[in-house]
């Protein structure tokens, strides 16, 4: 069996439904994404969905594909 590295961990979710007054982006028929890059290694990212629901992401580099055992 190979040895392979843990590359990346991604966790993802589903807000509860939000209000339009704070979260302006909810009142529009547009999806709006968003996308934060961190300066190491994380990533952070976030769209509005149906149901004045926003999903959020966020993936964390724990390795490198080169770095899997031979």
């Amino acid at each position: 069996m190979e040895d392979l590295s843990l590359g990346y961990i991604y966790m993802v979710g589903v807000a509860s439904p939000e209000s339009p007054e704070k979260y302006p982006q909810l009142k529009d028929d547009s999806v709006y994404f968003d996308k934060v890059l961190g300066g190491g290694d994380r990533t952070w990212s976030a769209v509005n969905v149906a149901d004045k629901q926003i999903c959020w992401a966020l993936m964390i580099q724990v390795g490198f594909r080169n770095d899997a055992k031979d």
